[in-house]
């Protein structure tokens, strides 16, 4: 039978059992056996009637599907503490659990104090000597000074001695000498403190500032070993499950806490 001809022969049915239900054999106005809550509903009959009796309501086939999230550590560790319960709702940034980080603590105040000596070298090198080696410098010039005066006094005398021949030639060289002597010392010590109040050579400051450089990275890596010590939830959600506990040794990069955003979970059909 062809489509069309079977939708017309139903439609027909329905309506001769709408249109003729008051007069059907042994109906009774008021008679709850035919009339009442008890009484066989007409849509029963006409299931019956066109062979869809029994096949109940329509439905679809389909599961629940979810997408967790894990919340988990790049560094291992003991777990110390867990923030959360099985059950728990947390919002964004929450924080989830804590390995022990006493060695990255460790670690950090170390690099911390690197810089610290670091930056003190590097500021020592910028600024020259510092002040009391520039003071012991200018005390040692002052008394080459002196020695250089009273040198240029001896050989100037010494020159008026050999002029009137109560002098001797040795004599006058060995007064030259001295004073040559001063003056070179008093020009060693100009020379030195000239150095003293400069800063340091170039490649002394470039080797310093690399030496800077390098204790902020040192800084900067064991900072963020220690921040890793602590779990924070990734997302809004759900705490599916917690899978350590206290006490327990956490594998680098295993998940601690296994977490349910709403919007994660899916129906699939």
């Amino acid at each position: 039978m062809k489509p069309a001809l079977v939708t017309a022969v139903v439609a027909l049915a329905a309506a001769v059992l709408l249109l003729w239900r008051p007069w059907e054999a042994g109906y009774a106005p008021g008679d709850p056996t035919t009339d009442g809550p008890e009484a066989t509903p007409w849509l029963d009959r006409l299931a019956r009637g066109i062979g869809l009796e029994g096949r109940g309501p329509p439905y679809f086939s389909g599961y629940v599907d979810a997408d967790y999230v894990m919340a988990t550590s790049s560094v291992g560790g003991t777990l110390l503490r867990l923030d959360v319960a099985r059950g728990d709702h947390v919002t964004r940034g929450a924080p989830l659990f804590a390995l022990d980080d006493a060695a990255e603590r460790a670690v950090r105040d170390e690099a911390q104090a690197r810089i610290a000596e670091a930056e003190a070298q590097l500021a020592d090198l910028l600024k020259g000597k510092r002040q009391p080696e520039i003071d012991a410098i200018l005390a040692q010039r002052a008394q080459a000074e002196a020695a250089l005066a009273q040198a240029e006094s001896d050989y100037r005398r010494q020159v008026r001695l050999r002029a009137t021949g109560t002098s001797s030639a040795k004599q006058l060289e060995d007064a030259t000498t001295q004073r040559d002597l001063a003056r070179r010392r008093l020009d060693e010590l100009d020379a030195e403190l000239e150095v003293a109040r400069m800063p340091a050579r170039a490649d002394e400051i470039r080797a310093a500032r690399a030496a800077v450089a390098a204790a902020r990275a040192a800084l900067a890596q064991a900072e963020w070993r220690l921040d890793q010590k602590t779990g924070f939830a990734p997302a809004d959600g759900l705490v599916f499950d917690t899978l350590y506990r206290p006490g327990e040794m956490v594998p680098a990069g295993a998940p601690v806490v296994q977490l349910l955003p709403p919007e994660n979970i899916k129906i699939r059909l």
